[in-house]
């Protein structure tokens, strides 16, 4: 069974198989290649590496959640390094996939996986809220 590697990226996301893109990589870099906005993560599932990916990116953030703070659509439709975080604080406070890619033009099949995350944080927060305050701020 070939394992599939979700690559993601401010913009888009795509999906390459083992031996793809990647093949001829030097061990060297990192992975998380700061001047070309690209981090690398490898998970069963989109949702698995885009959180693998998150964490990469800096000591601080632990993942894909979102808090209380304010939605600020100017930031969803402008690319940058903290838009992603704008789109979980956007699926925390209701937006819908349909909305989301009106404002961000993001794939909704990716929104959809980002909404994923989001139930699933939910979902532990109702049944299970000790296993959060272990890892959340």
């Amino acid at each position: 069974m070939a394992r599939l590697i979700y690559c993601y990226c401010g913009r888009c996301g795509r999906t390459y198989s083992r031996g793809g893109k990647f093949h001829h990589v030097s061990k060297k870099i990192g992975s998380s290649m700061k001047s070309v906005g690209e981090v690398m993560s490898i998970g069963r599932t989109f949702e698995e590496a885009l959180q693998k990916a998150l964490r990469m990116v800096e000591d601080t953030t632990l993942g894909f959640y979102g808090d209380n703070r304010v939605v600020n659509e100017e930031e969803l439709r402008n690319p940058s390094d903290k838009r992603i975080f704008m789109i979980a604080q956007a699926i925390s406070n209701g937006y819908n996939v349909n909305e989301l890619n009106s404002l961000t033009n993001i794939d909704r099949w990716f929104l959809m996986k980002m909404q994923n995350i989001i139930v699933q944080q939910r979902n532990l927060e109702v049944s299970s809220p000790e296993l959060l305050l272990t890892w959340l701020p």
